[in-house]
């Protein structure tokens, strides 16, 4: 890795957490370094979109601000995978 420095949310410190992940998170770091293979790239990806945005799970909570931070999360993933799927073919030139 090189001196990009990207600040950590407090659960991606949990061991559980990242023992349950270890596949998803080493796919993820050899993206960021650039020496991932196709399987790697596609598995972070899919990591950053469902589990990461939380696309694959509920955006629903008690709480109106855990709600809302879901949904801003999903948001995030929705965008991606949009990006994703374009038809660059039908963009027009500037």
């Amino acid at each position: 890795m090189d001196d990009r420095k990207a600040r950590p949310a407090y659960w991606i410190a949990d061991e559980k957490w990242q023992a349950r992940n270890k596949d998803k998170i080493r796919a993820l770091q050899s993206v960021w370094a650039g020496n991932a293979n196709e399987g790697q790239q596609i598995m972070a990806i899919s990591f950053i979109i469902d589990d990461l945005c939380g696309r694959s799970s509920s955006q629903f909570y008690e709480s109106e601000r855990d709600t809302n931070f879901a949904l801003g999360k999903k948001f995030i993933g929705d965008h991606i995978a949009g990006a994703i799927n374009a038809k660059l073919g039908k963009i027009k030139e500037a």
